[in-house]
């Protein structure tokens, strides 16, 4: 592999890292709040399923909260990283482009979006996202540059000139 796709590939992966970054902090928060609540239980349950409960709890509480305010940006990114905490990437991708709505020059939020499509391989969104965010980095030649080139690696892989194994599952 030549270092320039060494390279695009690399930073694909960091904006794929980003996403998972979101959900470490769910994940974290989970954790110390099960490990209290196991040691008064009865019945033992696993430590992955009680976090996996709290997450089911927290991802609800957020679904409410929005019910009530649909513009609460924190409750947004509340849901996007519990939803990604429990491994559901594909069920940020609503409140991350409902928060798009909300700040459209949010380069984060875009970043997040590009990242989702690009982890259910849905390239064409995925694009889209990168066309944006270079359109928004245009003080930054550098930045745009970087964006164009993870854009030409995601249109080569969807027009299978470069060949990606599908998701685990």
């Amino acid at each position: 592999m030549a270092k320039s796709e060494r390279s695009l590939v690399q930073r694909i992966l960091i904006v794929v890292s980003g996403i998972a970054f979101l959900g470490t902090g769910a994940f974290g928060a989970a954790s110390l709040l099960t490990s209290n609540r196991q040691r008064g239980q009865n019945a033992p349950q696993t430590e992955e399923a009680a976090i996996n409960q709290q997450l089911a709890v927290q991802e609800r509480n957020y679904e409410l909260l929005l019910e009530r305010e649909p513009d609460n940006r924190t409750a947004l990114e509340g849901l996007v990283q519990t939803r990604i905490g429990m491994g559901n990437v594909a069920g940020a991708l609503e409140p991350l482009e409902k928060w798009a709505e909300l700040e459209p020059e949010n380069v984060d939020v875009l970043q997040g979006i590009a990242a989702v499509h690009i982890e259910l391989q849905q390239y064409d969104q995925a694009i889209e996202q990168i066309d944006k965010l270079i359109t928004l980095s245009a003080d930054s030649p550098q930045q745009q540059e970087e964006l164009r080139a993870i854009k030409q690696q995601l249109e080569a892989i969807e027009s299978g000139e470069i060949i990606v194994p599908p998701p685990e599952q």
